[in-house]
């Protein structure tokens, strides 16, 4: 048996192997191909398809067409050759008192304060061997007495400036000036990291100090090859972002900026040009020293001070995994804002640091950077590419001189393994359609900073992002003037497809069936830009995560032991195997501890819904915050986790998929339910006690509803059943006309002896039997099946058409 499953082992081992090997020939594959018809169907652009003979206007506008090609080829061959196999870097295992000191900066400007509570205490909150060597810093760049009063309230240092010199570069270069430890930690006032962020971070800073002997071992060696710069972790968030949120895709597809820590970042580490996102790092005082400080010559402060540790000559890493959150964006003006900030500030750093001249940067590291610095000009592409089909059909600009069997030729085949190449690289992360969407939503709105930072006319002045628990607050007269550029390219993309099937019927060609399906997709994600604008109501207060949380539920009736399904500093859900009556005026004490019992916090809270699903009985409570140590440790129960948004983009999303949830979902956003009581359905025929039959359909502790056999509904009647030995007397409340046609009758019965039945385990046990009966039979399931019908369940993948 032993030689058995030793066999299997190896067998299943070698058939990883092999499988590894089959995906990484089969990526090899498809970029040689992708190279080959790419550098084809260039040489034919520059060649053979530019309209020479064409009128001056016609030319202007092929010129600027082939050049937002070639700087999108550019950007894209750069990041697929960097997103070969990420480096394997094992984290080193050290002597626990080679854990050095530690200063954490929280930087903060017009935050709120309980924001900033919740970071602080994820900070407190970190293991570390020593406690003692960790000192977390309220950095206050606006001298607000509250922050003071927290800082002193959690046992924490402060710094405060009487000044904004510097703006955040500034503010972090005062903390630097009184403080001392070798590692410097920062994160924004809304990061907040997990107990685990400095056990992970810190060793990798001893990756060149210690090195495994032949025994596997982690030994000292004596002089380290290289010097740590910084250790970047993701900035990772606990809520929607506005790309997923206001397009009804936040369980579908990973917050928009996952796909460059996740994947960009990794495929820098080889060349050593990862970029310091000013948040979730922890970097060496030496290399800070060593440059000067945080840079303050520049808007994105923290993106040139990276690339000066570089330029010294520092090892710098970005890792893959999560060990900080906060909260993204919540409302378009200060996303456009915090976008805008950072292409300018990009654009700014490499004009002023002279990017190709930096001595000590790799040719390697320059072309990460530029590839970085070109992809702040994707809007001014995306706009070429969303008016090129505009000016060619509703305008007589024409920018290609081709015919259709040179689409067939050079067009086609470099489409199909270029679309197939980007999808290899970017995996499961983000997909060509979603990019384009992205890139569609800010673009308008980008070009105007970009291109003034381009000739030089700096915005020197440094905009704190907005973050709070709001959602988007613009008036519609705002959004309307957002969504004004969108609107207007929708209305002519529109008018151009008409003009492309009038002139492919009129002139029996099929050289315009290119351009229509060019404008079909910019129709696409133009609606989608305008449903991005358009928003979407927001009713949570605060953000929920799934997890699985030990809870003690006291309602002075009963004392319930269960497990969370879900849970957020305002409530939490749980589920019950029955349909259990739970009063809702009745205070509930509730007793939460995490799954690795941290944390510890007595809360109080009174029922808000419950609901039915396949898991069981689902129990919404809704908690009154606690104060003090119970507030601190249900903020750690909360947010020492990983988010439980989507990670991957998941396989349902397709363009019907987000047809259909931005046309059939948004129109039912406003229906919600505020059932407080399990209602069970019963389906049951039973007899009154003048002999009557009726029909018992459900039942939630208060009402109950029932159909008579003639029809007839006395205001008090009194329903005996004899099996089970239960008698309902009810009080008629309402009689409704129900089904498509309206005549059929039921009547909606008050309980008068609920009493009777609100803490009885043998009628709940009844209760759930009678409702697995109901909820099983074919009729409800037919029932379920109209009212929850949708579009055919087939996903149509566009993107593997071709």
């Amino acid at each position: 048996m032993f030689y058995y499953c030793r066999a299997k082992s190896y067998q299943s081992h070698y058939e990883i192997i092999q499988k590894e090997r089959k995906t990484v020939m089969k990526k090899k594959i498809i970029y040689a191909l992708a190279s080959v018809t790419t550098l084809v169907y260039v040489i034919w652009r520059i060649g053979w398809s530019l309209p020479t003979n064409g009128r001056v206007i016609d030319i202007v506008f092929a010129i600027i067409l082939l050049v937002a090609e070639l700087l999108g080829f550019l950007e894209a061959v750069n990041y697929m050759a960097g997103s070969s196999k990420p480096e394997d870097i094992e984290q080193p295992v050290i002597p626990l008192e080679e854990y050095p000191d530690v200063d954490i900066f929280i930087a903060t400007y017009n935050e709120e304060t309980e924001l900033l509570r919740k970071t602080v205490n994820g900070c407190i909150n970190m293991d570390y061997p020593d406690k003692n060597k960790v000192h977390v810093f309220i950095c206050d760049d606006n001298d607000r007495p509250e922050m003071a009063a927290l800082a002193k309230e959690m046992g924490v240092g402060y710094f405060r400036r009487d000044d904004h010199k510097g703006a955040k570069a500034g503010n972090l270069n005062n903390a630097l000036a009184h403080t001392t430890s070798p590692l410097v930690t920062t994160f924004d006032a809304d990061m907040i990291p997990m107990h685990d962020f400095l056990m992970t971070v810190v060793p990798y800073f001893f990756m060149y100090e210690y090195k495994k002997d032949s025994n596997g071992n982690w030994v000292k060696v004596d002089r380290p090859e290289k010097r740590m710069g910084f250790v970047q972790t993701p900035q990772n968030f606990y809520n929607a972002d506005l790309f997923q949120y206001n397009l009804f895709a936040e369980n579908a597809v990973p917050n928009e900026q996952e796909f460059f820590f996740k994947t960009i970042q990794l495929g820098r580490n080889k060349a050593n040009a990862s970029i310091y996102a000013g948040s979730n790092t922890v970097l060496t005082r030496e290399a800070l020293n060593d440059v000067g400080g945080i840079y303050e010559g520049a808007i994105t402060e923290d993106m040139a001070t990276g690339l000066r540790i570089q330029a010294k000559g520092y090892r710098t890493l970005s890792l893959k995994s999560v060990h900080a959150s906060g909260l993204s964006p919540t409302d378009i003006k200060s996303l456009f804002k915090q976008r805008a900030r950072w292409a300018r500030g990009c654009i700014q750093t490499f004009r002023q640091m002279h990017l190709l001249r930096t001595k000590g940067l790799t040719w390697r590291q320059k072309r990460e950077y530029i590839a970085s610095l070109v992809y702040w000009y994707t809007p001014l592409r995306r706009v070429v590419f969303l008016l090129s089909p505009i000016l060619f059909t509703v305008f007589g600009i024409h920018m290609l001189d081709c015919t259709m069997k040179d689409i067939m030729t050079f067009w086609l085949p470099h489409y199909v393994f270029y679309s197939l190449a980007l999808k290899q690289f970017a995996g499961n992360m983000r997909s060509g359609r979603l990019s384009n969407i992205y890139d569609t939503i800010l673009s308008f709105w980008l070009i105007p900073g970009v291109i003034m930072e381009s000739f030089g006319i700096k915005k020197s002045k440094f905009e704190v992002t907005k973050k709070n628990k709001q959602r988007d607050e613009n008036s519609m007269q705002e959004r309307l003037r957002y969504a004004a550029p969108y609107i207007i390219c929708l209305v002519l993309s529109i008018i151009g497809c008409i003009i492309s099937i009038y002139k492919t019927l009129k002139y029996e060609t099929m050289g315009y069936s290119v351009i229509f399906f060019w404008s079909i997709v910019n129709v696409y994600v133009l609606a989608m830009s305008i449903f991005f604008i358009i928003g979407r109501v927001y009713h949570r207060e605060t953000e929920r995560f799934d997890a699985q949380i030990s809870a003690t539920i006291d309602d002075g009736d009963r004392v319930r032991e269960v497990k969370t399904k879900d849970i957020s500093e305002g409530g939490c859900s749980f589920v019950l195997d029955k349909p259990e009556y739970i009063d809702v005026n009745k205070v509930l004490n509730i007793v939460l501890i995490d799954e690795n019992d941290r944390y510890k916090s007595n809360v109080t809270g009174k029922l808000l819904h419950v609901r039915h699903s396949k898991e069981g009985w689902i129990y919404s409570v809704q908690f009154d915050l606690p104060e003090g140590r119970d507030l601190l440790q249900l903020y750690q129960i909360v947010y020492d986790r990983v988010p439980t948004l989507p990670n991957h983009v998941n396989h349902h999303s397709s363009f019907f998929e987000d047809s259909n949830n931005n046309i059939v979902r948004r129109r039912e956003e406003e229906k919600t339910s505020d059932r407080k009581y399990a209602r069970a359905f019963i389906n049951k025929e039973l007899v009154t006690k003048d002999g009557s039959n009726v029909k018992l359909i459900d039942f939630d502790y208060d009402y109950i509803s029932l159909r008579s056999e003639n029809g007839k509904y006395k205001k008090e009647v009194t329903i005996i059943d004899e099996e089970n030995g239960l008698t309902y007397e009810c009080q008629l409340e309402k009689v409704l006309h129900v089904g498509h046609s309206k005549k059929v009758k039921k009547a909606i019965y008050k309980l008068v002896n609920r009493d009777a039945y609100i803490v009885n385990e043998r009628f709940e046990t009844l209760l759930a039997k009678w409702d697995k009966e109901a909820r099983d039979s074919i009729a409800f399931k037919k029932k379920v099946a109209r009212k929850n019908r949708r579009f055919s369940p087939y996903e149509f993948n566009e993107e593997a058409l071709l």
